[in-house]
C-alpha cells in the first residue's frame, strides 16, 4: 500500500502532486502516463520513508478529467490499486456546463477519499468563470455531500478587480474572493439554498454582507454554527489554492472585525 504517515502528527511535508490526466484519442483511454505519475509517486514515498519517519509524502494528487468516460476510468484506477490507498484525489471537473452529473459520480465512491476541484482563475480573463458556474458547482457539491478544492485566482478574501499577475503590464479583472466561497460552501452545506443565494455571496464585493461571531457565521438571516464550519472544512470545502501566501493573510487581517490573533494564534 502507499507509504504515508499512520500518525497524523507525524511531521513531514505534505505534498500534491499534479497528475496527466488519463487520455482519451480516437475513442480509447490511454492511462499509461498516469500509471507512471503514481508509481513514482508510490517509489518516492518509498524513498522518503525511514524508520518510520517521513521527512517527505505526497498524500494527495490533483487532475483533470475533462467528461464522464474519463472520469470514470480515473475513478476505477484510484479505487482499485492498493498504491492509491490513503492518498487523496482532487479530480477537477469542467464547471461551463452543468456538472453535477460528474459530481454524483464522485460521491458515490463508497470509502474513497476522492474529491471534485474547480479552478476559479487564472492570469487570463477568460479563464475566471462567473460566478454563476461557480454558484452552480458549490450547489451540487452540497446536494451530494462531496467535498472539493477551489484553486487558482483566490488570492484576495473579497470579490473585487485587481491584477492578474505581478507583471507591470498585466491585466486586471474581477477576481473570486476565497472569503466568498468558503461562507458560500458554509451556507450551502448548511441550508441547502437555492443557486441564486450562493450567486449573491459570491458577488458581494464587501464584508458588510457577513456577520462573523464568534459562535457563528450569518449570512442573510441564515446561520452556520460553528461546528457546522469546522465541519464544512473538514467534509465541505476542504482547502483551497493561491500562488500567494502573503497576499490572502495580510488583505485578510486588514478587513474589519478580523484581528491578526485571530489569523496568527501563536
Amino acid at each position: 500500500t502507499a507509504l504515508l504517515p499512520s500518525d497524523p502528527e507525524t511531521e513531514a511535508w505534505k505534498i500534491s502532486a499534479l497528475v496527466p490526466s488519463i487520455e482519451q484519442q480516437n475513442g480509447s483511454l490511454d492511462h499509461s502516463k498516469f500509471d507512471l505519475a503514481f508509481e513514482a509517486i508510490y517509489q518516492f514515498n518509498l524513498r522518503h520513508a525511514h524508520d518510520n519517519h517521513i521527512s517527505a509524502v505526497v498524500d494527495a494528487v490533483e487532475l483533470k478529467t475533462p467528461n464522464q468516460a474519463v472520469l470514470d476510468c480515473t475513478l476505477m484506477r484510484l479505487v482499485q490499486d492498493e498504491r492509491f490507498k490513503g492518498i487523496r484525489a482532487f479530480l477537477e471537473v469542467p464547471h461551463s456546463n452543468d456538472p453535477s452529473d460528474m459530481l454524483e459520480s464522485i460521491a458515490k465512491q463508497p470509502g474513497a477519499t476522492v474529491f471534485a476541484k474547480i479552478r476559479t482563475g487564472g492570469v487570463k480573463p477568460d479563464l475566471i468563470p462567473p460566478v454563476s458556474d461557480v454558484a452552480r458547482f458549490i450547489h451540487a457539491c452540497a446536494k451530494h455531500e462531496l467535498g472539493f478544492k477551489a484553486t487558482a485566482g483566490l488570492h484576495h478574501p473579497i470579490r473585487a478587480k485587481h491584477k492578474l499577475t505581478y507583471e507591470p503590464d498585466s491585466e486586471s479583472a474581477t477576481m473570486h474572493g476565497f472569503l466568498n466561497v468558503f461562507v458560500a460552501a458554509a451556507i450551502a452545506f448548511e441550508h441547502q439554498v437555492e443557486v441564486s443565494s450562493l450567486e449573491e455571496i459570491l458577488g458581494a464585493t464587501s464584508t458588510d454582507v457577513f456577520d462573523f461571531q464568534e459562535d457563528k457565521l450569518t449570512w442573510n438571516g441564515l446561520s452556520v454554527p460553528l461546528a457546522s464550519i469546522s465541519d464544512t472544512r473538514n467534509h465541505g470545502i476542504v482547502s483551497f489554492g493561491s500562488c500567494s501566501f502573503v497576499e490572502p493573510t495580510e488583505e485578510l487581517v486588514q478587513l474589519p472585525g478580523i484581528s491578526r490573533k485571530s489569523i496568527f494564534p501563536a
